[in-house]
This record gives C-alpha cells, structure tokens and sequence, in this order.
C-alpha cells in the first residue's frame, strides 16, 4: 500500500540543457517543511521505465512528481500504468 508521506521525485537532469540542481533544492525545501520523505530517481537514458517501475515498487510512493520534458513525462506515466498514484507535472 502506497505511503501518501512518500513522495518520488522523477528527474531528467539534462532535458532543455537546464541546471535543475535549485529547482530540486526548493522541492526539497518544501517537502521537509511538510513534514514528506523525499525519494528522487534520475532517469538515465537507460532502461528509465523498468528501472523507475522497480523504485516505485519498493519504495510505495504516495505520490509522484516529474520534472523534465514530454520524454520524462512518458516515463513516468508508462511506470505508472494500472497504478493508483497521482502525478503532479513541473516542466522543465
């Protein structure tokens, strides 16, 4: 069962060739002040959706948020196919 405490944090650190190291820092930020525990997968370019679909399997996310472009997007919806998570979007 899904812990809603758990977040996972989807990244593509090089979609649109942008630095996201603050983007995640204010994230971060923002779940310890909710009192969440903070996961983060970065996708590799390699086997991103087996391997996203492992962490989200062992971790039990209650939720998930993705940050990149419409590739990291497709992954992360692929992952959670036939899963009961939601998915909150931050374009990057």
């Amino acid at each position: 069962m899904a812990d809603i405490k758990k977040v996972l944090l989807v990244v593509n650190p090089i979609s649109g060739a942008v630095n996201k190291s603050d983007l995640i820092k204010e994230i971060k930020n923002e779940i310890i002040k909710r009192n969440l525990t903070l996961f983060i997968f970065e996708t590799t370019g390699e086997e991103d959706t087996f391997n996203l679909n492992n962490n989200i399997a062992e971790l039990q996310p209650g939720r998930i948020l993705v940050v990149g472009g419409d590739g990291t997007i497709k992954i992360a919806a692929e992952a959670l196919k036939g899963k009961d998570i939601p998915i909150g979007i931050i374009p990057a």
